[in-house]
């Protein structure tokens, strides 16, 4: 995988401004995810990279930076040589929340009126 930003240098549209607009993925497949950063989110897939510029590079006005030096094929990154040790405690990936602990939305129906 390799992760990236899609930098804009000119709107022509005015909807996602310039800067960094989205931030991605390109798998080992070479499919492509992005995430809309702007005022109006959204996510696309793309099957490469070349398809998803096609549609949103808008003539060399918006460019890819990638964000680490990973290479996207996954036979040539080094794999230890056994896994880690397990944590004591599962992260909450710095959002304070465990993934396996739901229990305050148990028993909830999320249609139901919030008090």
């Amino acid at each position: 995988m390799k992760r990236f930003y899609l930098v804009r240098y000119e709107d022509e549209s005015g909807v996602s401004g310039t800067g960094v607009i989205a931030e991605g993925v390109i798998f080992s497949n070479w499919h492509c995810h992005i995430s809309w950063l702007t005022k109006h989110t959204s996510q696309g897939i793309y099957p490469n990279p070349d398809e998803m510029m096609n549609i949103h590079g808008h003539d060399g006005k918006t460019i890819l930076v990638f964000v680490d030096d990973v290479p996207c094929n996954p036979n040539v990154i080094t794999l230890p040589d056994k896994p880690p040790k397990k944590p004591a405690s599962k992260p909450d990936y710095g959002i304070g929340i465990k993934f396996d602990d739901f229990s305050e939305y148990d028993n909830k129906n999320p249609h139901e009126e919030k008090p």
